[in-house]
This record gives structure tokens, sequence and C-alpha cells, in this order.
């Protein structure tokens, strides 16, 4: 088995992997994975979300994502905004976990022992590359690869078949 995760799903990844039980893989493929925030989160909303999460975890914030945060190709970007599943709102309860989630991945990232492939869009405006770069740095057996030009999408972008060979090289060589 190789775990595949793409932004918050490769938090959920190295999360598990860094944890007391992690699941028996073979590796695991991260894909713009989300260590930490780049958008700029005013300090008032931060609090808000700390409070609202206990009193009120279902409270929604507009997350201020944009469909040209998320790849170049127009094609994908339209997909994007047209898909009625997408939404524009993040919970207080979601902002906390994953914040504090990162904040584990973070501290306990030496624990990962299966080697990891890193698929990082380097001008990802989302997920703040610099900190997956940190992360990695703690993972033994991790290979990055810093994908210049590309944004969070990185498997949506106009450049997406070098992303897809990476990903073929990683799982043959599970």
């Amino acid at each position: 088995v190789v775990l595949l995760g793409h932004s918050h799903g490769s938090l959920i990844t190295l999360y598990a992997l860094a944890s007391d039980n992690p699941p028996k893989v073979r590796s695991a493929i991260v894909a713009s994975p989300y260590l930490g925030i780049k958008l700029a989160v005013p300090a008032w909303k931060k609090l808000l979300a700390r409070v609202a999460s206990r009193v009120a975890p279902r409270l929604n914030q507009p997350n201020g994502i944009k469909a040209e945060h998320l790849t170049d190709d127009l094609a994908k970007r339209a997909e994007h905004d047209a898909d009625p599943l997408n939404f524009a709102t993040a919970s207080a309860r979601w902002f906390v976990e994953s914040s504090d989630a990162q904040d584990f991945v973070l501290a306990h990232a030496d624990r990962i022992t299966v080697p990891t492939t890193w698929l990082v869009g380097a001008n990802d405006p989302l997920a703040n590359p610099a900190q997956s770069r940190t992360v990695a740095n703690k993972v033994k057996g991790a290979t990055y690869h810093d994908l210049v030009g590309m944004k969070h999408e990185v498997f949506n972008e106009v450049e997406r078949g070098k992303v897809f060979a990476e990903l073929a090289r990683a799982l043959a060589t599970a």
C-alpha cells in the first residue's frame, strides 16, 4: 500500500505516519501538503477561530481561496468555479484542528520511517512551500520535488505531465 494525499489529505497522511501507531505502508506521496498556511490570516480571525471552535465549531468564515491560487490552467480554473461541491468557507473547528495537526507533524516528523515523495508547487500561495521543505528535511528518506512555477493543485497545472511522471516513478519504486 502506498498512501497518496493532496493538501489537507497530505496533512492527514503525514499526521498518521508520525503518530504512535502509524499505518503499515510501503511509502507515501504527498502533494502540496497543507503544513502551514501562506495566505495572510488576521490575528483577530485566528483568535475568533480558537474561541468559536469551543462554543460554535461550525462557525464558517470566508477562506479567501480563489481559482487563480490553485492553478495557471484556465480550463481547470473554470472547472473549479463551476463545481458546486467547492466552497469558499472554513469552519472554526477545522481551522483550529488543522493548525494543531500542522504543529504535531512539525514536532514529530522525525518519527516517519517510510520513504516519502514530496510534490510541492514552488509558487503555492495557499500551503506554504517553505514549511513543506522544513518538515521534509526532518523526514528520513524524503524525496522533495520543488515544482518551479506550479501553484497549489499540481495535478491540475499546465505542466501536470511532469507531476504525473514523478508520481509514476514513485509508484514504480514502492
